[in-house]
């Protein structure tokens, strides 16, 4: 969600000017999708293309931080499903 906040309103408020707007972001909100799975992806496709050609310490290190990039999704994924269904439950 992003918010439009005016710095150079002369009365010292908020206004709708349009010069020097600070945008206000609230999350890590991407419209693309998880950052962290992404990152996972990547450096997996890079780990299978330096395997390819043959530089295999670099296959190795990109797998690694694909591995890590991975379950770190993972573990927040599965918590924030959790506190999701807990918070759910109590609304209901």
């Amino acid at each position: 969600m992003l918010l439009f906040r005016s710095t150079d309103a002369q009365d010292g408020k908020p206004g709708p000017t349009r010069r020097h707007k600070t945008c206000l972001r609230f999350g890590n909100y991407d419209k693309n999708g998880p950052a962290m799975l992404k990152l996972a992806i990547l450096f997996a496709i890079i780990s299978v293309i330096a395997g390819l050609f043959g530089f295999t310490r670099v296959s190795s290190g990109a797998a690694g931080i694909a591995k890590i990039c991975f379950f770190i999704f993972l573990i927040l994924f599965v918590i924030f499903l959790i506190v999701a269904i807990t918070a759910g439950s109590l609304v209901l």
